[in-house]
């Protein structure tokens, strides 16, 4: 127990980083020229003409907006395999040994690698989203309204849209763990990310009168875009304060740094610091239990006007399981992982339906992780999984496939 006061230092360094960072305000706007993912459902919805050309106007902008910051921000949050899930390696007088670790996927082990031990690993995951807050990404319907910037005077009956809207992610992430003594262990984490994202926005009222002879067409149009480079990085300490022959209990922190390009989906914009505390407990029932509180800073992806930096929310995340050792080189798990999100913005279709309301709410999402570990030859094992979300909260994908494998040599 000796160690848990440099652990409890390290986490509260890594949150005076974030709050430092938080305090960041620059500013970000979508001219018509922006090419990111961020900006690309925004301009899809601000495609208008004005009549006659060079009529001084201002449409009211950033309707998509709080789609755009929900989607975002929750981007940034998804379940990822934990460093528990590969063979630990270690170079000694014997020459290189292996063990095998066939733990839980998405929970964390309170076990540490051991020693002056390396653990590698690579996992695949794809995700396809499909709703948001119960509202489909085939249907966002939007109104804009435009307004003369010399008088104020603005459009009576505004236009109406919807949008098609498509977003696709592959991730595909390296880990490493190395033991700094056989309870403490420090661990990397390094995404590469691929998004694929697309938007189809038609009318059904295309035409506004402003004014006596000024008058707003919308355009209807189709956009697509991709981004593809390194996400956030996420540095993990962990201490494994109790360890016997079956009970463990680990406390940690991870530390994400915003190494990734947030205006294209592939990181949060911010830094984060996350403590946890992990347990379980081995047998062949093998069950465990962790809990973490992530708090965030400041982002473009939460801002609410598409100008200013804003707070991402912070989060409470729990996850509950256990694994099932069906032989030594076979194991099956199962785990229900959960968030809730603090003041988060949310989405729904107004009363009519034509247009999204927008809102900051507090909600929790749950995620079911079935999958199993197996190891079908010497040094080399395969991990495969799939998420399936249970509920309607935040930012929903169809059944998202991961596999991940690690090879000693």
């Amino acid at each position: 127990m000796r160690r848990l006061p440099l652990v409890l230092l390290t986490i509260l360094s890594a949150f005076q980083f974030v709050a430092s960072a938080s305090g960041q305000t620059t500013t970000s706007v979508c001219p018509p020229s922006s090419n990111n993912l961020y900006c690309m459902p925004i301009l899809s919805t601000e495609a208008v003409k004005v009549i006659p050309a060079g009529s001084a106007n201002n449409v009211v902008q950033k309707g998509f907006v709080p789609v755009t910051s929900a989607i975002g921000t929750q981007l940034s949050t998804l379940p990822t395999p934990t460093p528990t899930s590969g063979l630990i390696f270690a170079f000694g007088p014997g020459g290189l040994t292996t063990e095998r670790e066939l733990g839980p996927i998405f929970s964390d082990a309170p076990w540490t690698v051991g020693r002056h031990k390396w653990y590698l690993a690579f996992a695949y995951q794809f995700f396809e989203f499909d709703k948001i807050d119960d509202v489909s990404f085939q249907h966002l319907p939007l109104e804009l309204r435009g307004c003369l910037a010399t008088s104020g005077t603005c459009g009576v009956t505004p236009i109406q849209t919807n949008s098609q809207y498509s977003v696709k992610l592959n991730e595909y992430t390296a880990y490493a763990s190395f033991g700094i003594t056989d309870r403490v262990d420090v661990s990397v984490a390094i995404p590469i990310v691929d998004v694929k994202s697309g938007i189809t926005t038609t009318c059904s009222q295309c035409f506004q009168q402003i004014g006596t002879n000024i008058s707003l067409v919308f355009i209807s149009n189709t956009a697509q875009g991709s981004s593809s480079g390194i996400g956030d990085m996420i540095i993990r300490m962990k201490d494994n304060v109790v360890k016997d022959e079956r009970f463990g209990l680990a406390v940690g922190f991870d530390l994400r740094a915003p190494t990734g390009d947030s205006y294209n989906f592939r990181g949060a914009g911010a830094p984060g610091a996350r403590p946890f505390v992990a347990l379980g407990y081995r047998a062949r029932f093998s069950p465990h239990l962790n809990v973490g509180f992530l708090v965030n800073g400041n982002s473009i992806l939460a801002s609410q006007d598409g100008v200013t930096r804003a707070q991402l929310p912070n989060s409470l995340d729990y996850s509950a399981g256990a694994d099932f050792s069906v032989a030594k080189w076979l194991s099956l798990s199962g785990d229900l992982l959960g968030q809730t999100f603090f003041d988060a913005g949310t989405v729904a279709i107004n009363a009519s339906g034509s247009a999204l309301h927008a809102s900051t709410q507090t909600f929790n999402t749950n995620t079911v992780a079935l999958g199993f570990k197996s190891i079908p030859i010497k040094r080399l094992l395969i991990s495969g999984n799939v998420l399936i979300k249970v509920d309607n909260n935040g930012l929903h994908y169809k059944p998202s496939p991961m596999v991940g494998i690690s090879y000693t040599f």
